[in-house]
Formats: structure tokens, sequence, C-alpha cells
């Protein structure tokens, strides 16, 4: 009783370890390298790692298993570390295993080429590939990427040692490119369309709390079948919070084939995954926001003069189809500023858009130009078509305007022109519609004109 271990004296200090049995233990590639770059040891780790025994490596020069290209650096580092005794500060390396993939590794080197028992280059090697994939979401997020290219990144992260999970992002906002699942797999996007409303991402929406599964038995019947023949055997869902706020914009799933609760440093990755992916968003959201306020009439929310000119241009650009244009002014709207105020003007504003946008065809774009000038590009829509569209506007926006208790009323005055698939430059038709406009105003305001000289 009370005595030390074998192997350790009693004021635990190692007795008789073998010290390459503890060089091949260690956590990593341990190599040595002679001064001309030759390799002239290496631990067991190295075959593990890449499939190169000692035998293999032993006796070749280490610049030839490297992808100097990756890192234009690499044999600067390599170079300097071999001229410069002591220990360096790491550097990322490309290495090619022996079935010829590559692995991004963290090399530390120690340089005892002067010391007669080592005479070379000491280097410890660990594989990096995470730490190099997460700097690629940083990067792609700071290169203003596309929403999906910088979510697959993600993925990679999510493949690679630590978590070796399918992933997906489900995206709780509308527009995200058009898509609310960004999966890193057909089969784990097919997965969120069979789930229900228990669906664990769906609940760690709801809580802004982790669900986790260790194994799929809670899952919907349905889930659990076709994640099961997809090899899964465990489900990890995290919300996505907005920064600074418990909101939760998006979840973040982890489809594991290995049954069990995180552990302490796949749970610590899945969580900064988790607050990567909400920068992104936001990111993306901002993006959109401001392209928004660059492109749309900040009262009325209605496309502004360039964005009406962008999508004329736009459509005559394809030539595919007839284009219409309405141009509209309103009629005594001046009279309710100047009585009323710029208050209840506005308001009128803001009413007679919502009028125009709920009147038209769903591919039309109606715009706000400026003061009290409307406009719809309308595709495909020749005469008849406008003249129609144009008498529904007419009426509509006579009808009676409440402001704070108060009946007003505007009249509008309504350009028509039309031409053929790419007959006419998109600022010659929008120039004929406002000249029709005048023609109306000037005949008889509450009318429309359509124009003569395009159609």
């Amino acid at each position: 009783m009370g005595g030390a271990p074998e192997g350790i004296d009693a004021s635990g200090r190692l007795l008789d370890l073998d010290a390459h049995a503890i060089l091949d233990a260690i956590p990593g590639v341990v190599v040595v390298i002679a001064a001309d770059g030759e390799v002239i040891w290496v631990n067991e780790s190295m075959a593990e790692l890449t499939g190169y025994s000692s035998a293999d490596l032993v006796g070749t020069n280490m610049v030839d298993h490297l992808d100097l290209e990756w890192n234009p650096r690499t044999l600067e580092s390599i170079s300097y570390a071999l001229d410069t005794p002591g220990m360096r500060l790491p550097t990322m390396l490309r290495f090619f295993t022996k079935h010829g993939e590559p692995i991004v590794m963290e090399a530390t080197a120690n340089n005892q080429i002067d010391d007669p028992q080592i005479c070379g280059l000491v280097a410890h090697l660990r594989p990096s590939d995470e730490r190099h994939l997460l700097d690629g979401i940083l990067e792609s997020f700071a290169s203003g990427d596309e929403l999906a290219t910088t979510i697959s990144r993600l993925h990679d992260v999510a493949r690679a040692e630590t978590l070796q999970a399918e992933s997906a992002v489900f995206l709780l906002f509308p527009g995200a490119e058009g898509r609310s699942v960004l999966a890193s797999s057909a089969e784990v996007e097919a997965l969120s369309s069979l789930a229900g409303a228990s669906a664990p991402w769906l609940a760690a929406a709801a809580s802004g709390l982790p669900v986790v599964h260790a194994d799929l038995s809670d899952l919907e019947p349905a889930v659990q079948a076709a994640a099961s023949a997809c090899g899964f055997s465990a489900c990890w869902s995290y919300p996505i919070c907005r920064t600074g706020t418990g909101d939760v914009d998006a979840v973040l799933v982890m489809w594991r084939q290995v049954e069990g609760l995180p552990e302490p440093t796949a749970a610590m990755l899945v969580e900064r995954l988790a607050k990567l992916c909400a920068l992104v968003l936001e990111r993306v959201e901002h993006s959109r926001e401001l392209q928004r306020a660059a492109d749309h009439d900040a009262l009325t929310g209605l496309a502004n003069r360039t964005r009406f000119f962008s999508a004329v241009d736009d459509h005559i650009a394809r030539g595919r189809d007839p284009l219409g244009v309405i141009y509209l002014d309103l009629d005594g709207f001046k009279a309710i500023n100047d009585h009323w105020g710029h208050a209840h003007g506005d308001s009128v504003l803001a009413t007679v858009a919502d009028r125009l946008r709920a009147s038209v065809r769903p591919e039309d774009t109606v715009a706000r130009l400026g003061g009290d000038e409307f406009a719809v590009a309308c595709p495909g829509a020749g005469p008849d078509e406008l003249i129609r569209l144009a008498d529904r506007l007419l009426a509509v926006v006579r009808a009676p305007i409440t402001v704070d208790g108060e009946v007003l009323r505007v009249g509008v005055s309504i350009g028509l022109a039309s031409c053929e698939a790419g007959s006419r430059p998109g600022d010659v038709l929008v120039a004929a519609a406002d000249a029709a406009l005048l023609e109306a105003k000037a005949t008889a305001k509450g009318t429309w004109q359509l124009s003569s000289t395009v159609t």
C-alpha cells in the first residue's frame, strides 16, 4: 500500500521508459529532416495519418511530398527553418498521402541540426483541415460570396474529423435565394421534407436551445426510416441566433453515422459553426436591405426610377415579347399637399401605391418615379392589354382615400405606349408613354391616351 506505481519512483519521475515508444505515441506526426531536406526518421503516427510507413519516407526528400502551389511560401518556410536554429512559428502545409489525397497540416519546427544527437530539423505535424476549412468560411464571408457558396464551406467543416457529419441549414426567414434548406447532400435535403411539426430543428427554433437526439428512436417513423437508410444514427439541431438577441434565424442540423451525444470538442465546434452562420446570415440580410434601399422608393416600397428603367431595358434586351409602359400622374395631388400638409400627402401616395400594386399583373413592375408620378412596365402587353389595365387603374385611383378621418380624392391621367420585342430602345418607349400622358392631361384629365408613335 502506498508504493509508487510500476515505472515511477517515489518522487514521481519516469524510469526506464522507451523514448521511441513515447515518440510513436505522440498525437501527431514527428519527423526529423536533414539539412538537405532528406527525411531521416518519422514516428508511427505518420503511417496512421498518411499511409506512409517509416520505410516509405526515410531517404526521400520532404519537399517531394508537399503541394508547393497550395501555399507559395511553403519552400521559403522550410528553407528558413533549416537555416535558423531553434523553434520556429507554426506554418501551414499541404501534404499528399500515399494515395495522393491532400491533407492540410500545421507544422511546428525545431532546428536541432547542430545537436550531434539529433543532427536534423525536428518537425511536429498535426492535421489542420478543420482550421483550414473554418478559415474558408471566413474567406467566403469576407469575399461576399453567395449564401449557398459560404454554407457549402460550412458543410465541409461538418464532414471533417471532429464532427464527421452531413449537415443542413434550415432558414426561417424568407427569400434566401429561393431556398429554405441549404443541405450538404440531396439525401439530407430530402429528410427535411419528411418531418412534420415535431421535427427536432423546429423544436430548436422554437426553444432557442439545442435539441440533441443521441439516436433516432424519438424521431417520426418516416424520418427515422429515411435517416437510417442513409446510414445516420444521431441528429443534433442547434439554433442559429441573431447576434445580441435571442431571435432564431435558422437551425444548423448535424446528421451523424455514429450514435451518441456531442463530445465537448464536437459541441464547441458546432456552436462555433452556428455563430459563424449567424454572421453570414446577418450579412446576407444586410446586403438585401441595402440592395432594396438602392432600387426601391422609401415611402411607397415600389421600385424607384433606376429599378424601373432597369426592368424596361432588361426586358427589351431579352427581345422575346412585346413590352408595354403605363405612365401615370396624379390629378389634384398638389392641392392636398397645400391644404392638408405633406403628412397627408404621403399617406395618399402610399395608398395609391398599394392600389397600383394590387391592380396590375404579377409580372408587372410598378414604380414611383418621383413626386406624384408613377409608371408600370408590362412585359408581353400590347395595346389592348394596356388599355384594360389603364381602365382598371383609373377606377382604383379615383376611389376615396381616408386619412385621419378626412376623405380625400385624387384623379389620375395616364399615358400608354407599347412596342414589339426589341423594336425600340427602352428610353424611347418610356418617352412615348410620357408624351401620351402630357397629351391626356392637356385634353381631358382623368383619362388615358395611347401613343401612336411606337406601337
